[in-house]
Order: structure tokens, then C-alpha cells, then sequence
């Protein structure tokens, strides 16, 4: 897979400002501060989702915003709950952090800036990927961080999702695998031909895992076995990104790049796929969920809005609030982590 279509997940998966290489003049982003960066079902039956600014928000079914948090830099990349319905949050300084109800922010140190991206709820804790340091990482409510090693070198694991099973399965973007780790650590993994470029993974209503082939243009499939089918998008010269199950039996995803800069589209059971256009022009359409609503919700990354599509195929557009990162209090009782004071220095 080219370089610059890895840099571009990886670029995506840790939450910062996104420059995508030989993207056309409309892609600049309308607000960096504003631009979505992860998000999930929240404690209040909405969308909740984060910004790069470090802002976290709750969307209602009519589109209405509401900031839940303002989280100091560095800024909470993916979102996730536990079991007591506290929202965690992976940060590109390598930090893992907790909000809890009274919005008390606690952080954990990654160790050796690991690049942690997607997390979720798993067997003892909360589950997330290491996309610089290669590994599979797991926290406590303790605080404890437990690292799994991924076989194979180089790997770069962007994704992560809960099977039915008590396992999770992730996908490695540059070693173009999907893995499989069980609750004890033991990783296993299923290779797909070179350049495919996995980048997202989500468990489907049929009880196989089906992905994205980001950089080959196609959805998988795989089951328990490690068998892998493939079904190509019907727009070629786009990207996938995001892929999660909707409420209509089928799972959705999203896609950008090449000719489309602004799409989702829907993938029955059966590998039928049908794609619906984003009325904002290269708006980068990146993570998707679905909602409590029985819609499915999207973050248009470059155009600084949240999506909401029905299953029916009808897109409607919400601009984020404008507000500034510097408007956010500094946290002066928290240590900077040992990569903020290395690029501090370099400047």
C-alpha cells in the first residue's frame, strides 16, 4: 500500500489535523479546532463525539449540540463507556483517560508513547490499539495498563471490536491482517493480500466480523475460521474508512478520497452494497455509529459536521459550534507527557 494512503489512516485513527495527499483545493478544513475526531452511543441515549479542540459533545436525534466536557490538551481522540457508564477516551500523546459523572478527568500514561486510537469495552477493562508501538492494550478501573505484543513487525493495529463470543478483533493496517485476541492476550492472525489496508472492524448481525479494505476499495468478511470474502464498492476510486452495524440488520460505512469525497453506504448480509452522497463536497465523511434514534451518525471530518443518514438513504448535515482550543482551562496539575516536551523543544 502507498505511504501516503497509511499516513492518511494513521493520520485519522489518532485524531489530528488530517492533510491528505493530492486531495483537491475545497478538502481544507473549514475549522481544525472543530473537526470531529471519534465517537459513541452516550449515558443520555445521543450521539456523543469529540473534537480536536478538545471539545465533547452530545447530538440529539433533532441535531441539537450540547458540550459535555472541555478536556485539556492533549485532547481526547476515540470515545468509549464502560459498564458504570464512564466515557473513555484515547489521546495522541499516549495518554488513556477517564471522565467520570461529577466530569473529572483522570489520565494513564501509555507506556512508550504507544499511539494509542479506538477503544472499547472488553473482558476486564477497556480495550485499545497501539498504532505506533505495535500492540494491544488493556486499562482497569485501577488504572492499570496490561500490553498484548502483535506478532507481526510493523503491524500498526487502527481498529478494535468486540466479537459475540468474549474476543475482539482488530485490523493492522500496514501488515494488511486481521488479528483475533482472546481475554488472556493469546493473538491470532488471518493475513489478506498485500495493500489492502484494513482500517475499520465492526461485528455484524450474521455474528462474523466484517471490515474495511481501505486501500483496495472493498468490505470483508470474516468468520471464526479465518475465512475471508470480499465484495468491492461500486465507486472504485474511493476510499472506506468506518464501518459499524445499523439498526436495519445491514452495516453501514463511510467512505472519501479519489472521485467521491463524500459518501456512506450500506452492505446487506448478503454483499449487496448501495452508496448515498453527503450533500458537503469533500466533506470526509471518517467514523460512524449508530444511534439510540434507529439512524446511523457520521463525522464529516474536513467540514467540521455530524451526519445523520436513515436507513431509507436520507442524509441531513450539522455544523459543529465554532469555539477555540485556547478557550479550553489548562490542566497546570498535569505533567506533560515526554512526547508533548519533545515536540515543544523542536519548536
Amino acid at each position: 500500500m502507498p505511504l501516503y494512503a497509511v499516513s492518511r489512516i494513521a493520520l485519522l485513527c489518532v485524531g489530528t489535523a488530517l492533510v491528505a495527499p493530492h486531495a483537491p483545493h475545497a478538502a481544507v478544513m473549514r475549522d481544525p479546532d472543530n473537526a470531529p475526531t471519534g465517537m459513541t452511543l452516550g449515558a443520555d441515549g445521543n450521539v456523543w463525539f469529540a473534537t480536536i479542540g478538545g471539545r465533547i459533545f452530545s447530538i440529539a436525534p433533532d441535531g441539537v449540540m450540547t458540550v459535555l466536557h472541555d478536556v485539556p490538551a492533549p485532547h481526547p481522540g476515540k470515545l468509549a463507556r464502560d459498564g458504570a457508564g464512564r466515557l473513555w477516551f484515547t489521546a495522541v500523546w499516549s495518554d488513556v483517560g477517564v471522565i467520570d459523572g461529577s466530569g473529572a478527568v483522570t489520565r494513564y500514561s501509555v507506556p512508550n508513547s504507544g499511539g494509542p486510537s479506538t477503544i472499547v469495552r472488553g473482558p476486564g477493562g477497556m480495550w485499545f490499539v497501539e498504532l505506533s508501538a505495535n500492540k494491544i492494550g488493556r486499562v482497569d478501573d485501577t488504572g492499570k495498563i496490561v500490553e498484548f505484543a502483535i506478532p507481526t513487525t510493523g503491524g500498526q493495529p487502527a481498529d478494535i471490536a468486540n466479537d459475540d463470543k468474549g474476543a475482539l478483533w482488530f485490523v493492522e493496517v500496514r501488515g494488511d491482517r486481521i488479528g483475533r485476541i482472546d481475554a488472556q492476550g493469546a493473538v491470532t492472525e488471518y493475513a489478506l493480500a498485500a495493500g489492502s489496508g484494513p482500517s475499520g472492524i465492526a461485528l455484524g448481525p450474521d455474528g462474523n466480523m466484517w471490515f474495511i479494505e481501505y486501500a483496495k476499495s472493498r468490505i470483508g468478511r470474516i468468520d471464526d475460521t479465518g475465512k475471508v470474502t470480499e465484495f468491492d464498492l461500486p465507486t472504485s476510486d474511493t476510499y472506506p474508512f468506518s464501518i459499524t452495524r445499523g439498526p436495519d440488520g445491514n452495516m453501514w460505512f463511510t467512505q472519501f478520497g479519489g472521485l467521491k469525497w463524500n459518501l456512506v453506504g450500506r452492505i446487506t448480509m448478503q454483499g449487496e452494497i448501495t452508496e448515498f452522497g453527503v450533500p458537503t463536497p469533500h466533506s470526509y465523511p471518517a467514523w460512524i455509529v449508530a444511534g439510540a434514534d434507529g439512524n446511523l451518525w457520521f463525522a464529516e471530518f474536513k467540514a467540521s459536521k455530524i451526519g445523520r443518514v436513515t436507513p431509507a438513504g436520507v442524509v441531513s448535515e450539522f455544523p459543529i459550534p465554532e469555539y477555540r482550543s485556547a478557550d479550553i482551562p489548562v490542566d497546570h496539575n498535569r505533567q506533560p507527557h515526554p512526547a508533548e516536551r519533545q515536540q515543544a523543544a523542536s519548536r
